[in-house]
Parts: C-alpha cells; structure tokens; sequence
C-alpha cells in the first residue's frame, strides 16, 4: 500500500479527483437544498434519502468524467469503464453503510455521518477506478463502460419518474 502511494499518478488519480468528487457531492447537495430550481425539488425530494445519495454521486461523477474528456488529451483506453466502476462501488458502499447506520442507529443520518459516507465512497470508488485504468486495455471497455453507465442512469431516472 506504501508504495502505491509513492507514486505520483496515486495521488493525481485517486486523491486530487477524489477532493473534486466530493466538493462536487456537497455542490450539488447545496444547490438541492436550496430549492430555487423547481426541477431539482423534483428530482431529490428527500434530501437524506439512499437515492439522492446515488443521485448526488452521479451528478458529479458525470460532471467530472465530462470535464475530463474537455481537458484531457489523452486518456487511458479503459477510462469510462474505470468510472462507471467506480460509480457502482461508490453506489453499493453507499448503499452498505446507509444500511448498517439505519440497522445500528435506527434513524435518519445526521450530517457527520453523510461527510464520513460519501468520503469513503468517493475514496474507495476512485480506488477502483485506478487500479482498473493500471490495466491493460480489456475486451469490449468502451462497451461496458457505456452499459454500465446507462444502466445506472437509467435506473435513477427511473426512481425519478416513479417519484413524480
């Protein structure tokens, strides 16, 4: 572990991005709360609920991979696939934990826990993400990064639609 922190790209990749993460997370969040947007009232109801936690982690996931293929000019071949890795595991630790906090604590998470939950979601998600971009090209990585994105999208307009 020691050594993979030494290297440069790491701390690029994983902690940098991580911080834009997580800024964009409580960014968004802020703009949610306060309400002056009537299609963000629609799409997070309930601000502290499981699915506007996804719904938070996708917006600045989106906003980033968007930002990277502006600025960048040369990005690894598994990129997409790497992100939309990394927004699952960031959705299903979300998940886990928001689990066990109800489980062990019973009530609605306070904002210590949310810093904690999406701190270590983001972290961990971009984990994934650069252990997988250290891979050699994968077979059909534009394809299932693609799939795996839209079928996360999907999903959560889903949840929107059955919202309204």
């Amino acid at each position: 572990m020691i050594a993979i922190v030494k290297d440069k790209g790491f701390i690029r990749e994983v902690l940098l991005k991580a911080l834009f993460l997580f800024i964009g997370f409580y960014f968004f969040r802020s703009l949610a709360q306060r309400g002056r947007f009537g299609i963000m009232a629609l799409i997070f109801p309930d601000l502290n609920s499981l699915f506007s936690l996804y719904k938070f982690f996708f917006l600045s996931l989106t906003t980033l991979v968007v930002l990277e293929y502006l600025i960048m000019f040369e990005l690894p071949p598994n990129f997409l696939l790497s992100r939309a890795a990394a927004l699952t595991v960031m959705l299903m630790l979300a998940t886990v934990l928001y689990a066990a906090h109800l489980y062990v604590f019973g009530g609605r998470m306070g904002l210590p826990f949310l810093l904690v939950l999406s701190a270590g979601c983001v972290f961990f998600g971009q984990v994934i993400s650069y252990r997988l971009q250290r891979k050699q090209s994968l077979r059909f990585e534009y394809g299932l990064g693609f799939l795996n994105y839209f079928l996360v999208a999907g999903f959560l307009m889903g949840e929107v639609l059955l919202n309204l």
